[in-house]
């Protein structure tokens, strides 16, 4: 209710060329058909459909994330261990987590993203339309194709990352020094598209990796992460 409450003042409070976030955005593309047309598929229902599903959506793969990070580091002990010296070096025992801190905790970074490659927690893109007849790799693909990207196979193809089955967040660092994160056009930045690729990927990719980061580092920055005496943890092995 209160998110239908903010997405109905904003339609109130919207001003032509001053653009707040996505649901103006959508005002703007609506605006402009209307104009233009007399009339607009993007119905202000139907904005306010798409802010709960860009919410409901983003809050229910934050949790699952964030749940399993926690499993990981109770299974990884050494990869917590890292973790908390960095918060300790950069972030002190007192101070506030920020995404300021983001570009200094670079191991902090490559937990974050080997736990989405890891986990791949969503297996399949959502389904695009070829709009061509193309040849790919020797495939034909004829026009108007539904094409699932299938993110779980390509985060765990032993041909690009030797060991995928195995939990190691140095893999995205620099050989050099381990202390910086792979170059963009590496081939393990390319291959990792948790947030599926091109101009439709999720909108909420850069959120959710600032909010993922805030999290974790004020998680471990007070608490320590350890497997429960007599219990045996769930696996975290992706293929079980």
């Amino acid at each position: 209710m209160a998110l239908i409450q903010t997405t109905t003042k904003s339609f109130s409070t919207y001003k032509e060329g001053h653009v707040r976030g996505l649901i103006d955005i959508c005002l703007r593309i609506q605006q402009q058909a209307l104009a233009t047309s007399g009339t607009s598929w993007l119905t202000d229902d139907y904005i306010k459909g798409l802010m709960l599903d860009t919410v409901v959506a983003g809050m229910s793969e934050m949790i699952k994330s964030i749940r399993m990070l926690i499993l990981l580091m109770c299974r990884h002990q050494d990869v917590q261990s890292r973790v908390n010296t960095e918060i300790r070096d950069v972030i002190g025992p007192v101070g506030t987590p920020s995404t300021n801190h983001r570009e200094a905790m670079t191991y902090t970074q490559a937990v974050i993203m080997e736990m989405l490659r890891y986990v791949s927690q969503t297996p399949l893109a959502i389904p695009h339309k070829c709009n061509e007849d193309v040849v790919l790799d020797g495939y034909a693909i004829l026009k108007d194709t539904a094409i699932l990207p299938n993110i779980w196979g390509i985060h765990h193809d032993e041909d690009v990352w030797g060991d995928p089955w195995d939990f190691r967040p140095e893999r995205f660092l620099c050989a050099e020094d381990g202390k910086k994160l792979l170059p963009a056009d590496h081939k393990f930045m390319k291959t990792l598209i948790p947030f599926s690729v091109g101009k439709r990927r999720c909108p909420g990719e850069d959120f959710a990796m600032s909010r993922l980061f805030l999290v974790l580092t004020s998680l471990l920055q007070r608490l320590h992460f350890r497997p429960p005496e007599g219990e045996e943890l769930p696996s975290v092995d992706p293929r079980h």
